[in-house]
């Protein structure tokens, strides 16, 4: 144990002996971080990837503090909450895990707690493009059998009968985003930077957590993990699911060549408006 704690400690002054200013960052941002922080999306939008380029970050900046902590996977850093009862319970217990990732609207997100809970609550809002964000979608309902029986084997039947679905997600987002006190709190993200750009994206995000100088290196090591590739290699290797992978490919308008004209027609009357208002609030 004692031998241990001697590794632990050298690694320690190694680590920060090369980045020098971070020994106090490494004490501050712990504490800096106990207010909750959601990263949210509808599925398949992008919030997954965030959350694993966060994750990977503060393991680059962090790694004995997370070790000592004993957090080796992204579930014990930046867990999924959903609406269920346990994952409710967890959140009101253990104060530690202060970071989150969901899928639930922004009103029942900020039902979940008191007016303490909607005052120290802050987190990014991912949003996709609807059209390539549904064909994911279908592609991810159809990787698992139970899903893959209950979902339409249509792509284009699939996405327009989805799209009520994401309209009334974003659009509780904005009726959230109105209020001032949330729009403060919060910052919206579109899929497409990030893609494009995912190392400012990424950073511009690690400041707004409270993170006021992060490390372009470790920024860099963290983009570099999660490049698709990368993500498809492991996924590969724990062979959990026979069918499509969950990383599946990541491109922009790639759900475009999948779906006929009128369809896309149909996404692009429906949400043009509600696109143009997230754009408007959306990081620059």
């Amino acid at each position: 144990m004692r031998e241990n704690c001697e590794n632990i400690q050298l690694r320690n002054r190694k680590h920060f002996a090369e980045r020098g200013d971070l020994v106090s960052w490494n004490h501050r941002v712990f504490q800096r971080l106990k207010k909750p922080f959601h990263v949210s999306s509808y599925p398949r939008s992008g919030n997954t990837w965030m959350r694993r380029l966060m994750f990977e970050y503060f393991r680059e900046a962090n790694p004995v503090e997370m070790e000592r902590r004993g957090i080796d996977h992204v579930d014990l850093w930046i867990p999924d909450y959903h609406s269920n009862k346990p994952h409710d319970e967890f959140m009101y217990r253990k104060r530690e895990r202060q970071f989150f990732k969901t899928h639930l609207q922004g009103r029942e997100l900020l039902a979940r707690g008191g007016w303490m809970w909607k005052r120290r609550l802050r987190g990014v809002v991912i949003c996709r493009d609807p059209v390539d964000c549904l064909v994911s979608f279908w592609h991810f309902k159809r990787r698992y059998p139970d899903s893959r029986k209950k979902v339409s084997p249509e792509v284009d039947r699939f996405v327009t009968e989805e799209l009520a679905g994401w309209i009334t997600w974003y659009a509780s987002w904005l009726q959230c985003l109105s209020h001032r006190l949330v729009r403060e709190r919060s910052c919206i993200v579109f899929y497409e930077q990030l893609a494009h750009d995912p190392q400012n994206i990424l950073a511009s995000v690690l400041r707004f957590t409270g993170v006021n100088h992060p490390d372009p290196l470790c920024v860099r090591r963290a983009v570099e993990s999660c490049d698709f590739k990368v993500l498809q290699e492991g996924e590969r290797l724990e062979e959990k699911h026979s069918g499509e992978r969950f990383f599946r490919k990541g491109e922009v308008g790639g759900g475009l060549s999948e779906v006929r004209d009128v369809t896309i027609e149909v996404v692009r009357e429906e949400t043009s408006g509600l696109l143009e208002e997230l754009r408007a609030l959306a990081m620059k």
